[in-house]
């Protein structure tokens, strides 16, 4: 048995603006010989949408989310940073798109130096220092 999630209604298809009021929260699920893997970070569900429709009482898979692009190649987006306790905040152009977790390079609008940088919400990512 193993926790997973459960759709708490019919979602279609393609959806997005997905919350983890959706769905509930089940204990002792049971998948069988599946060894398809659940999704169990349904905190972040907000950063995917489904690849399929997921009916009442469906368990929710991996396989049946995509993550949505949070950073667009261009956009002016917000970079965090922290070094010895000290967080910095500041701006800088994506020079490539992104999605939860994923790293991208990002160029300082002042000095043009490139950096790498993990994308964690929507037009925010954090320098790898």
């Amino acid at each position: 048995m193993q926790v997973a999630y459960r759709a708490e209604k019919d979602i279609e298809a393609l959806s997005s603006n997905l919350s983890a009021s959706e769905f509930s929260i089940d204990e002792n699920a049971d998948v069988g010989q599946s060894h398809r893997p659940l999704f169990s970070q349904i905190e972040k569900i907000g950063y995917f949408r489904t690849t399929r429709k997921i009916k009442k009482g469906d368990l929710l898979f991996i396989h049946d989310l995509s993550p949505i692009n949070l950073i667009e190649t261009g956009k002016i987006i917000k970079v965090l940073g922290e070094a010895n306790g000290i967080q910095v905040q500041s701006e800088g152009r994506a020079l490539g798109a992104g999605s939860i977790g994923q790293t991208i390079t990002i160029e300082n609008q002042k000095s043009k130096r490139k950096y790498s940088a993990e994308v964690i919400d929507y037009n925010t990512v954090k320098l790898q220092l």
